[in-house]
């Protein structure tokens, strides 16, 4: 009788890809959440940005010279 184990080499070539598999899945969420929070944060910061200019140093002695 012969016993119903699998091959080694077929088992460790299902285990490679199954890793492999795994970590680009791993991969693809990560990539996922950081673009949406990178892409959030990027939102929240352009609502609070105010434009704020300094005018040119030219402007500022204008009504003195006047």
């Amino acid at each position: 009788m012969q016993s119903s184990q699998p091959s080694t080499s077929n088992s460790l070539s299902q285990r490679a890809i199954i890793a492999a598999c795994a970590a680009f899945a791993g991969f693809v969420a990560g990539y996922s959440v950081i673009q949406v929070g990178l892409s959030t944060a990027t939102l929240d910061l352009n609502a609070q940005t105010q434009i704020s200019a300094v005018p040119h140093e030219g402007t500022l002695w204008s009504d003195i010279t006047q």
